[in-house]
């Protein structure tokens, strides 16, 4: 019987990619293999890169594929660079020098990566075998440095050169350094730039980077020494000294100007004095900001005050008070409300000018007494009492109805002080300028006026006296016919004179008329 011989024939498989075409790959017999082949182009990678995929092929001598059989087939990796790598994956990377191939597989991938700069030749053979080995050059190139320089946003002046930035250097495959950036305008206040240039090394390009960040002002603090002052009214106060905190040792900067005032006017010690408006004066004050503003104590001590006395005069009271004659006044300052008392008196009452006062017991009260310092309990001034200008009433009943008597008429008078009061004086009156009350009949100017040093007052009337009524009677009288009458004055008789008073004859007005009478039975004349 013939028994016919195995054939292998060689099967191709047409693949095709969505969207591209593909090659025809023939897989023939693991007997047929004579050579591993890179399939992938020779790639550039950067230094520690990991490289694309490379992938090596077993072949049969037409250069179609040819899967493994029979087993596992060990491949070896070379590379002709001192620090080259290969790894069957590019993110969980262990370092190998040989991988296996399972039979069925004619395809192996794997991964490069290399620090070293260069053109280097990678071997791919089979363990055990005389197939021709893969090869392909791969170039590796300086790795890309990334340089970065990080500062902050703002730093506050402090007088001295700031450098706040970091800078990092780095790189794939391990690069990582930290050196110190350059810096330029990076003490004063303003825009300061940090900066850094990393020349790169044999395995690294260079690169740079640069950070702008902001120097600002230095906050200062004021604080001022205040004048001590006598009470004035006001606030105001006076800047003695003025002090900054937070000026750097060295710097040119100092504090002036400014107004200050107390918190009240009243007196006291240790008040807040507050400042405002002061202002920096130096080369450096650019670099320092101030709100001018500053805070210090200081003492209001209490005025002087001296309260003085005149006299303003009272009408004459019988006493010695003067509370009424004398005014009290203070040398506070105008608008305050200060008041000053005392007990005034004179030396005596009596009426007079100039008289000396004499004020004691002095105290001030009022709003604004407590800023004052009484600097006299008594004070001395003059003034006048005068005259107590009073009033003098004649009794009316002793003005009329009043008739000879051949006694003096006077008059009942009394005296009021100005207040209407009565007052016991002395009252002088005259009749018509006479002190002598009058007797007989008439009128009379009466004038009565106070006669006592602290009073006065008068008053003025008329007293009338009326003649007495008197009745004269004729006494007969006879003569001889023929005889002449003689008329001597003293031929009456009258009623009751007053005593004392006497009529020693009166004067014939009238002769009367002619009487008849018989003589011897004859009618005669």
């Amino acid at each position: 019987m013939h028994k016919a011989s195995r054939l292998s024939v060689p099967v191709v498989l047409s693949v095709l990619a969505l969207g591209a075409s593909a090659p025809f790959v023939a897989f023939a017999t693991s007997a047929n293999i004579t050579q591993i082949t890179f399939t992938t182009s020779p790639q550039t990678i950067s230094a520690n890169a990991v490289s694309a995929v490379l992938t090596t092929q077993t072949q049969n001598s037409e250069g179609t594929s040819e899967k493994i059989s029979g087993g596992l087939q060990t491949i070896n990796l070379h590379t002709t660079s001192g620090t080259g790598e290969f790894s069957a994956s590019s993110t969980a990377w262990v370092s190998v020098t040989s991988l296996g191939m399972n039979s069925g597989t004619a395809n192996r991938n794997f991964y490069y990566r290399d620090s070293t700069p260069g053109t280097y030749t990678l071997t791919i053979t089979a363990q055990g075998k005389t197939w021709t080995a893969a090869t392909q050059s791969i170039t590796v190139s300086k790795a890309n440095s990334t340089t970065v320089v990080t500062c902050p946003a703002l730093e506050v002046y402090n007088g001295s050169a700031q450098a706040p930035c970091t800078v990092t250097v780095t790189g794939a495959g391990g690069l990582s350094l930290t050196p110190t950036p350059d810096y330029i305008n990076n003490t004063d206040v303003g825009t300061a730039n940090a900066s850094y240039t990393y020349a790169g090394d044999t395995n690294y390009n260079g690169s740079s980077d640069n950070k702008d960040f902001s120097i600002t002002k230095r906050a200062l603090m004021g604080s001022i020494t205040a004048d001590t002052k006598v009470y004035d009214r006001t606030t105001d106060a006076t800047i003695l000294t003025r002090s900054l905190t937070g000026v750097i040792e060295g710097d040119d900067v100092s504090a002036s100007g400014g107004t200050a005032t107390f918190g009240d006017k009243n007196i006291g010690t240790s008040k807040t004095v507050s400042a405002t408006s002061i202002t920096l004066t130096g080369t450096d004050i650019g670099n320092y900001s101030y709100d001018g503003n500053a805070t210090g104590t200081a003492d209001i001590t209490a005025k002087d005050l001296v309260v003085s006395a005149s006299g303003t005069g009272k009408v004459y009271d019988g006493n010695t008070g003067a509370s009424a004659a004398v005014a009290l006044s203070t040398d506070a300052i105008e608008g305050d409300t200060v008041l000053a008392h005392g007990t005034a008196a004179f030396e005596d009452a009596d009426v007079s000018t100039d008289k000396p006062v004499h004020v004691t017991n002095i105290s001030i009260d009022g709003a604004d007494a407590g800023n004052y310092h009484l600097t006299n309990t008594t004070a001395d001034t003059t003034a006048n009492i005068t005259t107590n200008e009073g009033a003098v009433t004649i009794n009316p009943a002793d003005l009329t109805d009043i008739t000879y008597n051949g006694t003096q008429h006077s008059v009942a008078t009394t005296a009021q002080d100005q207040d209407s009061n009565p007052i016991d004086v002395t009252i002088d009156v005259t009749y018509d300028g006479s002190a002598t009350a009058p007797t007989t009949a008439g009128s009379y100017a009466v004038h009565a006026a106070i006669d006592d040093a602290n009073y006065a007052g008068s008053a003025d009337a008329t007293l009338v006296i009326a003649p007495a009524e008197l009745t004269i009677t004729p006494a007969n009288q006879s003569k001889t016919y023929g005889d002449t009458f003689n008329f001597l004055g003293t031929e009456f008789t009258s009623g009751e004179l007053a005593s004392g008073d006497s009529i020693t004859s009166v004067t014939l007005e009238s002769a009367g008329a002619t009487a008849s009478a018989g003589v011897l039975g004859r009618p005669t004349t």
